[in-house]
This record gives structure tokens, sequence and C-alpha cells, in this order.
């Protein structure tokens, strides 16, 4: 609380601004909302068809293991979601579980041997298709965008302040992600989005 006491310089202005960001961190859920599925719903449509494997994530010989290609971090995030689905576990139910970071972490490029030795551009970029997903754009655009929307993204979700976050930049890798994977969803987004009204009313 002391943070929009200070930008605002009393406490009645530091209420009105803490209500203020609670308002724009639910206005920006939406278009992040649809962000989020459409990444998701894009690399993984693009890696079950050309594996021709829907469970593309997992170790095969191993229930409940990450698929042995995948570095630690995204091994793990496959384990903890499969641990936390009941019985079936269908891709459908992974994919929803799976946290926005392991699929900013597959469109890294990646590429570490002593962990491996998967170079993630190559395994997801190229073979795996997804850039076909993203049109003329390069991976370490959408990389970039997608990170910083990955921390803006758990700023909200952790409550934190958005005071000091350039929206303009948020609300822009937002919709190029949109656009870019879907121009009609772009559209719907915007027109529903309650951001722009939102940010307009900030009081201090």
């Amino acid at each position: 609380m002391q943070r929009f006491v200070t930008a605002a310089g009393n406490t009645t202005d530091a209420l009105r601004l803490y209500r203020w960001n609670a308002q724009l961190a639910a206005a920006y859920w939406t278009p992040l909302h649809f962000m989020e599925v459409a990444v998701r719903n894009a690399v993984h449509d693009s890696l079950a068809a050309t594996m021709a494997n829907p469970r593309w994530f997992k170790d095969p010989a191993v229930p409940g293991r990450g698929a042995a290609w995948l570095y630690p971090f995204e091994a793990e995030a496959v384990e903890k979601a499969i641990d936390k689905i009941f019985d079936p576990v269908t891709p459908d139910k992974v994919v929803a579980e799976l946290h926005f970071g392991f699929w900013v972490g597959l469109l890294s490029g990646r590429y570490v041997p002593a962990q491996g030795g998967t170079d993630y551009h190559s395994m997801v970029w190229v073979k795996g298709g997804v850039s076909k997903k993203f049109g003329v754009a390069k991976r370490r655009d959408v990389h970039k965008r997608l990170d910083r929307l990955r921390r803006f993204r758990n700023r909200v979700a952790h409550h934190e302040h958005l005071m000091g976050e350039n929206l303009d930049v948020v609300s822009a890798d937002i919709d190029t992600i949109l656009r870019i994977l879907c121009p009609a969803t772009a559209t719907w987004v915007r027109a529903m989005s309650d951001v722009t009204r939102v940010r307009r009313k900030r009081p201090c």
C-alpha cells in the first residue's frame, strides 16, 4: 500500500489508485485470456500434427513423465499438470493445465547441450511447424513479446501494482499476437476489451 501512497501523495488518493489498479488488472484478464489460449492452441495443434501424436508432451514409456526431449523446466511443468488431473488424463486436459510459461519456454529457441541438447528452435519452431502458425513473424520477436506478456500476466495474477508497466506496449503485444494467429479473434477481443476505458480513469 505504501507504494500507492507514495505515488498518490495522500491516503485518500492512494486508495482510489489502489482500486483503479485492481480494476485495470481485471480489465486486462480478458485479452490476456484469449491471447494465452490462442498461443497454446497454436503450438499444441502444430506439434500434435507434425509428431502425429496428441500426447507429444509426455514420455510414452513412463506414465506421468514429460517427454525426453523437453528441458527440465518444461518437463516438470508437464509432470505437475498431469499430477493435478483426475483420470482420464486427456491431451486437452493437460494442455489446459499447463501454465503460460511452458508455452513461452517452447518458443524460446533454447539450446543447452549440457541439459540434453534439444534445439527448441529446430524442434518446435521449424520441424514442429509452429512457425507456420505465426506467418512471417520471426521466432525471436514472437518470444520477446510473449515473454513480456508472461511477466505482465504474472503481475496481474499475483495482484501486484501495474503503475510502472508500459501499458501501450502490453496492449500492442496482445493485439499483435492475436492478429497474427487469428485476425477475427483480435478484432473481437478489441471490441469487448475494457482496458482503454479503465486506463482513462486513472485517478492520479
